[in-house]
């Protein structure tokens, strides 16, 4: 199987993102974005940093959705953001992909 990514549910972003959603203020779509963007973050700021870096918008896609056994609604997203270093003779990426489930509950 694929490995998960633990994120530090601490960060205030992302926190302020799950209560948004829980609150129905935000999309499960908008929540994806915002978790793989805190991925991107935790796995690459210090890696990117420079003026040569064209760091890309987060994508968030829904590709499938479920029902568990208590009734709850868990939307299914394939989610990635990226940076890319086009400079002189030197050519790099940056990416951080996901799948990022969400519950209704």
């Amino acid at each position: 199987g694929k490995p998960y990514a633990d994120l530090n549910i601490s960060q205030v972003d992302v926190r302020k993102q799950i209560n948004l959603f829980h609150s129905g203020k935000i999309s499960a779509r908008v929540l994806a974005s915002g978790v793989i963007n805190a991925l991107f973050k935790r796995d690459f700021v210090d890696f990117i940093l420079g003026s040569h870096w064209e760091i890309g918008s987060a994508m968030a896609e829904e590709v499938d959705t479920l029902t568990d056994k208590e009734g709850e609604k868990i939307s299914i997203f394939e989610a990635e953001k990226e940076a890319i270093w086009d400079w002189k003779d030197v050519y790099s990426v940056a990416l951080a992909r996901a799948t990022i489930k969400i519950s209704s509950g």
